[in-house]
């Protein structure tokens, strides 16, 4: 797909600056594993974005030294929206690119209705209450969530550790990225 637009929106250049930051941290400590793996720092980032700005105090702090945010949370969150639709333009829609994100919440926790409009307008975060002591019952759901936001490209982002009887709370993010490469990979040398 064509790249994206550069961008004079200050916001979009501030997550991206924030996400390379945050890339090369995680990356610092990652690469000393053995094997290879994969990263999506803007993914990731995008996650985390909906707690840093619904936290205070000493947690958003640490989130967004984390995320090495140069913005509130908020208008990152802004920022990250406006730059993920566009990517998902540039790559032909969402049947080529899509982002996916969502909190989970046990059932039983109280919520900010500051923190719920917050999501809404900036982060654009589904929050979905949830019974984690069925975690049968919360795995299939979370699955279900992913499967409907990817039209079935991606089926399941939970399993039996991931709705643990006494979480509190679960952050899904996906990214679904489908295009031809511009240097096909050698199928002999390639498995799933």
């Amino acid at each position: 797909p064509p790249a994206p637009p550069a961008s004079d929106d200050p916001l979009i250049l501030a997550v991206a600056q924030s996400s390379t930051g945050f890339a090369a941290d995680l990356y610092s400590r990652l690469r000393t594993r053995p094997g290879n793996f994969t990263i999506a720092p803007l993914g990731l980032a995008q996650a985390l974005l909906p707690i840093a700005a619904g936290s205070r105090g000493t947690a958003g702090d640490e989130l967004s030294a984390v995320l090495h945010l140069s913005v509130s949370p908020a208008e990152a969150a802004d920022g990250c929206t406006t730059l993920t639709r566009r990517l998902e333009r540039a790559a032909g829609g969402e049947a080529g690119l899509a982002f996916a994100r969502a909190l989970w919440v046990r059932q039983e926790n109280a919520i900010n209705p500051d923190f719920v409009e917050l999501l809404r307008q900036h982060c654009s975060c589904e929050l979905r209450f949830i019974d984690f002591g069925r975690g049968d019952h919360a795995t299939h759901w979370m699955n279900r969530w992913i499967s409907a936001r990817t039209d079935d490209r991606i089926l399941a982002i939970a399993d039996a550790s991931t709705a643990a009887a006494d979480a509190s709370m679960v952050v899904g993010t996906a990214v679904y990225f489908d295009a031809e490469w511009q240097e096909g990979f050698d199928p002999t040398l390639t498995v799933l």
